[in-house]
């Protein structure tokens, strides 16, 4: 590995972000991906026969966030609001998701946040134990899918806020990246090409030491051990 002024951890939507503004100041960085893709949690598909992405990942832009719109107009990729209603799956069949949600927003509005706050798995089983058994798994869907969280460690404070806030209102303001997120993280990584800064995938980071003045990193390269790497970190004015 060379010497670069900067070590970055992970190529998802920070580390991509982070790369692109040091190369634009002419440092030199190294990007370390455990995956064989750039992306991290964001991963986009692009099916044939289908006119739109599939998001396995990050999907939304909710509301007009000052960097994304950044970024998306320096890469010259429009947001398409949402439109359309929301569907899931229901033993191998399409279900639409209005009438169970609103059994569930209405008994979160009901019962309200907890003041002293709890995981929302808690508050399910001790709050909302009354709901339908089938409300009960949809609540845990959306917790998992929608907002990526771990049910014993999410927050049902903010799952309650967030879920009786929801309203068409709300959700009108978000919108998509035309061609999905992937779109804008292969811009991303495009723009580091001809600069000093590299991405390098199937790197496995497992530990990273680091004192005044240098960094040890220790990992596996395609499931091969990578040696002890030691860098000497470059002061800037």
């Amino acid at each position: 590995m060379r010497d670069v002024d900067t070590l970055i951890i992970g190529a998802g939507a920070a580390g991509l972000a982070a790369a692109a503004e040091l190369a634009r100041a002419g440092w030199s960085a190294l990007v370390l991906e455990a995956r064989d893709r750039i992306g991290g949690r964001v991963w986009t598909l692009s099916e044939p026969g289908l006119t739109v992405p599939v998001e396995l990942g990050a999907e939304f832009i909710h509301g007009r966030p000052a960097a994304t719109f950044s970024l998306l107009k320096r890469a010259g990729i429009a947001a398409i609001p949402r439109a359309g209603s929301g569907w899931y799956v229901e033993r191998g069949r399409l279900q639409h998701t209005g009438e169970i949600f609103a059994e569930i927003r209405a008994a979160l509005r009901a019962t309200g946040a907890p003041k002293k706050d709890v995981s929302f798995e808690t508050f399910l089983n001790r709050e909302l134990r009354h709901l339908s058994a089938r409300a009960r798994t949809f609540a845990r869907m959306r917790v998992q899918g929608y907002d990526a969280a771990d049910l014993a460690r999410a927050s049902a404070r903010m799952i309650v806020e967030e879920w009786t806030g929801e309203d068409e209102a709300t959700t009108a303001t978000n919108s998509r990246p035309r061609g999905g997120y992937g779109a804008l993280l292969s811009w991303l990584a495009g723009s580091l090409e001809g600069s000093p800064v590299h991405i390098q995938l199937q790197t496995v980071v497992r530990s990273v030491k680091w004192q005044r003045g240098a960094v040890e990193v220790e990992g596996d390269f395609r499931g091969r051990p990578v040696p002890r790497t030691h860098r000497e970190t470059a002061m800037r004015p």
